[in-house]
């Protein structure tokens, strides 16, 4: 670089003609990536021209696709011309936004693993991700989601259509027919969710189940509470600063999780929260599958879930008048009618609501009293494993006091399961703590009764 500038600056003055007094000097071409490639200083001042180079289009790529492939395995095997052409076809389309570099690169990765030209695109994808292995075609997956109703119905009790649901995007994302009405393929995400409903009916813990199920481990998923994004500068914090700002280069809180683990599910909590210009990105992820961030890298969603909660509306439905059996089916277009009316009328982003799909909107129900009693009977039976777990001591509980202990942790339902949990903290889990400390070395204990100390506090009689 140095030697090169030294040669423009010492260059000799050259007249091309009599008519022409102007002198001229060698001129010197830098390619790179982006410009922040080169130091600042030679980005301005007189001389210095910047020449964006755009990415081959479609008719470029295809040009390029028909010399390039003939050197993947199986190409002298396909049948006949429409066959090969399809094969063109296949790598033009699926390397969009790509160099012709990165096609080379492509197709000698296709080589090198051996791979036939009739699985041209899982090399695109393999170049994209830099990764080789696809939890989406492994076996055992499709076994975990054939039995994934029982097991998603434990996580989250009495929403049985909202697991419904959320199957039949799973069931469609590993059979790879995401998107199969479209002439060709997506380049968007695995799948998009948008559950809907009162707080506290499981709409996250759906989410948690939904990654323990794909990938394992519940731990798996990327939460971010879009309150924390209601601002205009909250976009860097989820793209990364752009050039000369703090921070630039280090990526966003997004960009960086999808880069380091792109099979995952991301979950946006109470999405309606989130500032306009983030919202004008999920138009981008939800459609293109890719986002570029602030240094200038391009990340890509097109092998995550992705989940929007909210609860829109919620408090505003009543179907209390209307007969048991219609109630759930009036819930739901309420609700259905809400998020639209949101998305139309107050965000006034039809088109977002268009790349959600209106299929892809989940309401959960309203807690019935039914599921809030085994609810908090599930949490006292944690309390009791915890306990073993920590402190190997086997508690048992009064049937009497069990019953009073849920009836009232499920006497306001307004809060759904996270008001039962807050209850049962207060009247259970506290009082039962600083009785358990106090009796330091015992390993049998039993709660025979409730009661309250003088300034009210509740408490719990041991034995």
């Amino acid at each position: 670089m140095l030697a090169s500038i030294a040669s423009v600056h010492s260059g000799q003055k050259h007249l091309h003609s009599e008519a022409r007094k102007v002198a001229l000097r060698h001129p010197i071409f830098w390619m790179v990536d982006r410009p922040s490639d080169l130091p600042a200083w030679m980005l301005t001042g007189d001389g210095i021209r910047q020449v964006p180079v755009p990415r081959p289009d479609l008719e470029l790529r295809s040009s390029a696709g028909r010399v390039l492939i003939q050197g993947i395995p199986g190409w002298l095997d396909l049948p006949d011309e429409p066959a090969r052409e399809h094969a063109v076809t296949t790598l033009a389309e699926s390397t969009e936004g790509l160099s012709l570099r990165a096609m080379v690169e492509v197709v000698q990765l296709a080589r090198d693993v051996n791979s036939d030209v009739s699985r041209i695109d899982d090399s695109v994808r393999t170049y994209r991700l830099g990764l080789t292995d696809n939890p989406w075609q492994k076996k055992a997956l499709t076994e975990r989601i054939r039995t994934g109703e029982e097991l998603l119905s434990k996580w989250v009790m009495g929403q049985p259509r909202a697991v419904r649901k959320t199957l039949d995007l799973l069931v469609r994302s590993a059979t790879g027919l995401t998107g199969a009405h479209q002439r060709r393929p997506g380049t968007g995400p695995r799948g998009v969710l948008f559950f809907t409903g009162p707080t506290g009916v499981g709409k996250t813990e759906l989410a948690k189940a939904i990654t323990h199920l794909v990938f394992g481990d519940e731990r798996a998923f990327v939460r971010f509470d879009m309150s924390e994004f209601s601002s205009e500068h909250s976009e860097a914090r989820l793209l990364g600063s752009p050039p000369g700002y703090v921070g630039h280069g280090g990526g966003g809180e997004l960009t960086n999780a999808v880069r380091r683990r792109p099979f995952t599910l991301l979950l946006f909590d109470e999405i309606e929260k989130a500032h306009d210009r983030i919202m004008d990105k999920f138009l981008q992820i939800l459609s293109d599958g890719r986002l570029t961030d602030g240094s200038g890298d391009t990340v890509h969603f097109s092998e995550s879930i992705i989940v929007f909660t909210s609860n829109l509306g919620a408090t505003n439905v009543d179907v209390s008048g209307l007969p048991e059996e219609e109630q759930a089916s009036a819930f739901e277009i309420e609700m259905r009618t809400s998020v639209e009316r949101h998305f139309n009328e107050e965000l006034h982003r039809p088109e977002l609501y268009g790349r959600i799909g209106d299929s892809n909107v989940v309401v959960f129900q309203p807690m019935r009293h039914d599921i809030a009693r085994n609810l908090a009977a599930n949490y006292l039976r944690n309390v009791t494993r915890r306990l073993h777990e920590q402190l190997s001591i086997t508690l048992s509980i009064e049937p009497d006091v069990e019953e009073a202990i849920i009836s009232e942790s499920t006497r306001d339902l307004k809060k759904g399961g996270r008001g039962i949990s807050m209850a049962l903290e207060s009247m259970y889990v506290n009082p039962l703590a600083r009785a358990v400390f106090e009796r330091e070395g015992q390993r049998q204990l039993s709660v025979i009764a409730l009661g309250q100390d003088r300034d009210g506090s509740p408490t719990v009689v041991l034995r």
